[in-house]
């Protein structure tokens, strides 16, 4: 289980070039009275790659996929995802995977 307050999960030190990156996680409600929103970002740098929004009902679970194709030049880059539930405190990250490919040129 992994609290929302800040990187759930990152890949670091990826040389330049082009990448597939995806996330994927599963969020938890602890509260069994009440629905919960959660946003979620990949991002890279300031970037946002992408972003999705879910309502995780009452006790309950809600899995979140991420991708997007980024290119970091030759400094290189990270991608991280991150969440939040807007201080409710209720919901927690399970299982985070970050994952980058590196691939050819993208067209």
């Amino acid at each position: 289980m992994t609290d929302l307050s800040s990187a759930l999960a990152s890949v670091t030190d990826l040389s330049a070039g082009s990448y597939v990156v995806s996330a994927k996680l599963w969020l938890s409600n602890s509260d069994e009275a009440n629905a919960v929103g959660v946003a979620c970002t990949l991002v890279s740098g300031e970037a946002t790659l992408d972003e999705s929004d879910v309502t995780v009902a009452a006790s309950a679970n809600a899995t979140i996929p991420l991708s997007a194709t980024t290119t970091f030049a030759e400094d290189g880059g990270a991608v991280s995802v991150s969440c939040s539930d807007g201080g409710a405190g209720t919901a927690s990250a399970h299982h985070v995977k970050v994952t980058a490919l590196r691939i050819g040129t993208l067209h």
